[in-house]
């Protein structure tokens, strides 16, 4: 994915996946970076929905949660400046 001209590898892992999102503040719409599909689910459960995650997921989103606390502190605390536009998928 390209961002702000360079390709970057997810603010969370620090893996360049195929695919990457950018992950915004739902309150405010400002960008706070790039994210892989993964650290963007599991973020969404960090950031409070951990009922969404069933018995056998629990694991492993607390591991990820060890792993990356402080990247993941570092991450929410992000604001680009730059406020989030959705955009539409057009059919070619």
């Amino acid at each position: 994915m390209k961002w702000g001209g360079t390709t970057e590898p997810c603010n969370i892992c620090g893996i360049n996946k195929e695919r990457m999102v950018r992950d915004h503040n739902h309150r405010t719409g400002f960008i706070r970076g790039v994210l892989c599909e993964q650290c963007n689910s599991w973020l969404g459960v960090y950031e409070g929905n951990l009922n969404r995650v069933k018995k056998r997921g629990k694991k492993r989103y607390q591991l990820w949660v060890d792993t990356y606390q402080g990247e993941i502190e570092i991450h929410l605390n992000c604001n680009t400046g730059i406020k989030y536009r959705p955009t539409s998928k057009r059919n070619s």
